[in-house]
């Protein structure tokens, strides 16, 4: 089976989870295929060193963003950071999410949907056990802001 996702660019670096701990890893930028969502992780060293094998996650996470694009109505996504309430850097892609107004002889309304790795990544892990309380899926969270622009369609 031909590989879902294309790695663009990784580095090993430190990745500090607190004050105390940090862990080493390969920082990972990938993009999802076709559509070339691009996204970036903080791969275990461990991981990286066992080979492509073992790099599931980079094709769960480029599964998930080609569903989005599928069922979503997303059309591109860039992969960013920001900090946490604690000062630490996250992961995101911003995906654009397109309500279609052709049929009106408009032009299409567009949204940004911040999408954090980690919740793909515990997602992946946690398959099939309930999402934790409160939190929106991709799916969810991309779903609100298409209802957000059609509502501002007038539709």
């Amino acid at each position: 089976m031909a590989a879902n996702y294309v790695v663009l660019d990784s580095y090993k670096t430190v990745q500090v989870l607190s004050q105390q701990t940090v862990q080493d890893v390969q920082y990972v930028t990938a993009a999802s295929l076709p559509t070339r969502i691009t996204y970036s992780w903080a791969m275990p060293y461990e991981i990286w060193t066992a080979g492509p094998g073992s790099w599931t996650v980079l094709g769960a996470i480029a599964t998930e963003f080609e569903n989005l694009v599928t069922y979503e109505h997303v059309i591109a996504g860039s992969a960013v950071q920001d900090l946490d309430a604690n000062g630490l850097l996250v992961d995101y892609t911003d995906v654009i999410v397109q309500y279609d107004r052709s049929a009106q002889g408009l032009p299409p309304l567009e949204g940004t949907v911040s999408i954090p790795i980690a919740l793909i990544v515990l997602l992946e892990a946690e398959e099939g056990l309930p999402v934790p309380p409160g939190t929106q899926t991709p799916a969810e969270l991309c779903g609100a802001e298409y209802d957000r622009l059609k509502a501002l369609a007038g539709l």
